[in-house]
Order: C-alpha cells, then sequence, then structure tokens
C-alpha cells in the first residue's frame, strides 16, 4: 500500500533571502521525497518568485502570490486551501528541519492511525538582542520536566493547559505540528482576526477532536530574530491580549456552575491582572482587547 502524501505549506511574507532559501533547502533534503510544497506569498514587495524561481523546475514545488495583502491568518488560510493531501504540515520561512523530520512524523501517523496532530520538539534559534529569548528558554526546559515522548491524553491535558493560562504552548508553533486533512475538515480555519495566537487557539479546538503525539526528539529550528512576526507582536502587547481573549472565550463555553468555568475563571483573573502590569512594565500606552481598549 502506497504511503499516504504530505503537503507542505509555505507562506510567505517580506522573507529574508537567505532564511527563505535555508527553509526550502531543508525540505529538499529530507530522506522522505513524496511531498508536494506550496509557496504562497501575501502580497510582497519583495519578488519572492524571483527568490523561489530555480525551485520551480521541481514538479513539487508550487508558487502563488495573493493580488492584495491578506495578513497572517488570512495567508494561513489560503495556503491550507491548497492542500488536499492526506497529512499537511507548515514550514514557515524563516525555520528548517533536520533532514528526517517528514519521515519520522509521518511514521507516526501510519502507526497511531487514532491520532490527528503530531507536534515535534526543536531548537530555538535566537539573537542576543531578543528580549523573549529567555521564554523560549523556558518553553524547552518546561517540556523537558512535564512532557513524555508519546501519546498525550487532550481529555487530561487541555484542562490543565486552559489553568495555566495556555502557558507555556508546548504543542509548538505550526512549523513542527502535522496535522492529518481529517481533522482540518472538522476544525476548520485559522482565525483570521488574531495575529500572535491564532495557532494556539487552533491547538484549542483541535485538543477537542482528537488526542495527539509529542515526539521528544530534536528535529529542526524555529528562527527568531528581530524583523520576526513574533517579536514584533512580543513589542505591540498584542500576544499578551490575545492570550486573554482565548482564555475568556473558553470560559464561556463550559456550563454556568461548572468546575471547569470555575477553575478557568481563576486563570482569566490572573492573567487579566498579568496583562496589566506587563503593559506597565513594558511602557505600553495602548493595550488592546479586541476593539475595545484595556490600558
Amino acid at each position: 500500500m502506497r504511503k499516504p502524501t504530505v503537503d507542505i505549506l509555505m507562506p510567505t511574507y517580506e522573507p529574508q533571502p537567505e532564511y527563505l532559501l535555508e527553509a526550502i533547502e531543508s525540505i529538499l533534503a529530507q530522506t522522505e521525497g513524496d511531498w508536494q510544497l506550496f509557496i504562497n506569498d501575501d502580497a510582497s514587495q519583495t519578488d519572492v518568485f524571483d527568490l523561489v524561481k530555480h525551485y520551480l523546475h521541481d514538479p513539487r514545488v508550487h508558487f502563488s502570490k495573493n493580488e492584495q495583502r491578506l495578513g497572517i491568518g488570512g495567508n494561513w488560510n489560503t495556503s491550507l486551501r491548497k492542500s488536499n493531501a492526506d497529512y499537511m504540515q507548515f514550514l514557515f520561512q524563516d525555520d528548517v528541519w533536520n533532514t528526517n523530520y517528514l519521515e519520522k512524523t509521518i511514521d507516526i501517523m501510519t502507526n497511531y492511525t487514532d491520532i490527528s496532530l503530531v507536534s515535534v520538539h526543536h531548537a530555538y534559534t535566537c539573537t542576543n538582542s531578543i528580549e523573549t529569548k529567555g521564554h523560549y528558554d523556558f518553553v524547552n526546559t518546561y517540556k523537558k520536566n512535564h512532557l513524555q515522548n508519546g501519546i498525550q491524553i487532550s481529555a487530561l491535558f487541555l484542562p490543565q493547559w486552559l489553568r495555566s493560562g495556555l502557558y507555556p504552548n508546548v504543542i509548538g508553533e505550526p512549523s513542527f505540528v502535522m496535522m492529518k486533512r481529517t481533522l482540518i475538515e472538522k476544525v476548520g480555519a485559522f482565525r483570521e482576526d488574531l495575529n500572535q495566537f491564532l495557532d494556539v487557539e487552533y491547538w484549542i479546538r483541535c485538543l477537542r477532536h482528537t488526542d495527539w503525539y509529542y515526539l521528544d526528539e530534536h528535529l529542526g529550528t524555529f528562527r527568531v530574530h528581530k524583523d520576526g512576526t513574533s517579536v514584533r507582536n512580543y513589542e505591540s502587547g498584542v500576544g499578551l491580549t490575545e492570550r486573554f481573549q482565548c482564555l475568556w472565550e473558553c470560559y464561556k463555553t463550559f456550563p454556568q456552575g461548572s468546575p471547569e468555568r470555575r477553575t478557568l475563571r481563576n486563570s482569566v483573573h490572573i492573567h487579566l491582572v498579568h496583562i496589566v502590569k506587563q503593559c506597565v512594565r513594558r511602557g505600553l500606552r495602548k493595550c488592546r482587547l479586541g476593539k475595545g481598549l484595556l490600558y
């Protein structure tokens, strides 16, 4: 029986050329060659086609460009619509995989048929000037102390994650999460009104449909640099408010008087205080929650 294929989705916007080419080269170097790559550019001023045209000689590599900028969520969803393989995997323009990334993740999907989401351990490369470097160090320390390789039961994990205020994001960035097509069909699209927390919000919805597998093996690198989206969102405070927004929306899904709602209420209150303190510490003059001015 033929092994199922995987579609790799690479949404781009004003990429740094050397990082983008490294990302593509890491795909071409995979030991598993049964894939297609869809590069979808979000109306960059940079001529991304010119950067990648050399790779288009490979029939597995495809390029398209949005007529106008759709934003992060819009570009992710446009990329999703191009995929029809059994397995789907993002790889962002700054990130790289080890050569056996696809081989390892597809093997798990094939052998654990009840699992629709695989999260993979990876390194973080941060420049010395990045203020959030300590956060990424904490993520890896937390995983080491609290996660074991193998199946994670979502019914146990999700309430605990909500109680901790969805911190840290132990499932990880989409570059290191493989999903089955059947799961995406159940969960739907990414939220396009979020800029930083749209992956975590998506994982919450996924965990209501499937258990997940954590592969505790370093199989790639997530790059953090001053021009990256994560750093810009940190500086603006958007990550703080979107975390609170997700907690608040989860809180409202539980019935009045339920133990889950009472527990989550404490997390909502604690995080609201945390937001205000962080806004003051960072000197943020405006910190918005949805359409309302929080601070």
